[in-house]
């Protein structure tokens, strides 16, 4: 009596492992879907958060840039150093 279970056992993981991955690209597939029906349902909200940050990130740089290192606000020719 030679050993079937071995082949068997071969051939579900096999099985199961292709199916694993059909089941990833569906899940895949459903979370971009996902994705795209959240982006389209908030993309004015989503694009004036991110323009509002790179705005900010601007203002910064600018104050940086004429404040040279940004000690503190301590600065001589900076509006914000209190004198």
């Amino acid at each position: 009596m030679d050993d079937m279970s071995g082949r068997r056992s071969q051939l579900d993981s096999r099985r199961r492992r292709h199916q694993d991955v059909r089941n990833y690209g569906h899940h895949l597939k459903q979370s971009f879907a996902k994705f795209g029906a959240f982006f389209k349902t908030h993309k004015q909200s989503l694009l004036a958060i991110a323009l509002l940050a790179i705005l900010t990130l601007l203002l910064f740089g600018i104050l940086q840039h004429f404040c040279g290192t940004g000690e503190s606000w301590k600065c001589a020719g900076c509006c914000f150093s209190g004198r």
